[in-house]
């Protein structure tokens, strides 16, 4: 019978639909019994074990609103981020990226960047609700494309994409030591007009001096 009532002690009765059987048989044992009344102490420990094998394990799992009294399902949240969503950053900027969450600042653990975590070096984060600005040093190592944020917390994430846009390159202006001279060089009478037009007059007074000397000279002849 002791060995009965042992085994019956070593049983968790929360691992069971019903324990009462078990403890009812365990109860019910009555001690000094003497060599005479041996086939009711037999009877007591076959009462035990026949208790112990009628038991039920528990198997099935609590549906929501039926857990015993004194446990608490697990609360559920609806994780937002409520600032900075699909915002963009030019590449080779200096400034950040700045994105708000509403979850509580205490149970945030981290960010992840398309699914992978990113190590905390590479943002800041702080309360309010949960505010997260990401270095410009690490968006600088971020190829042109869209990527998806998103907040982890120890009861949820939530998630917003942005956008790091390719800036096209800058034209250098020329210094006035390195211009070039992309002026086709003129040849012939277009290189100067006014000079040309200046020696035309020239050769005309000339050609009209000439004429008037000669006649001057004819004259004195005659």
């Amino acid at each position: 019978m002791d060995a009965a009532i042992e085994k019956a002690n070593a049983l968790n009765k929360d691992d069971y639909k019903d324990f009462s059987k078990v403890e009812a048989a365990v109860n019910a044992v009555v001690r000094d019994k003497d060599s005479t009344e041996q086939a009711e102490v037999d009877a007591m420990a076959a009462a035990i074990e026949a208790a112990i094998a009628g038991l039920e394990k528990r198997t099935e799992t609590p549906e929501p609103g039926t857990q015993e009294p004194g446990t608490q399902e697990p609360e559920t949240h609806d994780y937002k981020v409520i600032e900075g969503a699909n915002g963009t950053w030019a590449q080779n900027s200096d400034g950040t990226l700045t994105f708000r969450a509403n979850g509580d600042f205490s149970k945030f653990k981290g960010i992840k960047i398309n699914g992978t975590p990113v190590d905390a070096s590479h943002y800041t984060a702080v309360s309010g609700s949960t505010v997260v600005t990401l270095k410009a040093d690490y968006l600088k190592t971020l190829p042109a494309g869209t990527y998806t944020l998103t907040f982890v917390y120890e009861d949820g994430e939530c998630s917003t994409d942005f956008e790091v846009k390719k800036v096209a390159s800058e034209q250098t202006k020329p210094t006035e030591e390195g211009k070039t001279n992309t002026t086709s060089p003129q040849t012939g009478d277009n290189s100067n007009p006014a000079l040309w037009f200046a020696l035309l007059i020239v050769s005309g007074a000339g050609a009209l001096g000439a004429v008037v000397y000669i006649k001057k000279k004819n004259r004195i002849r005659g």
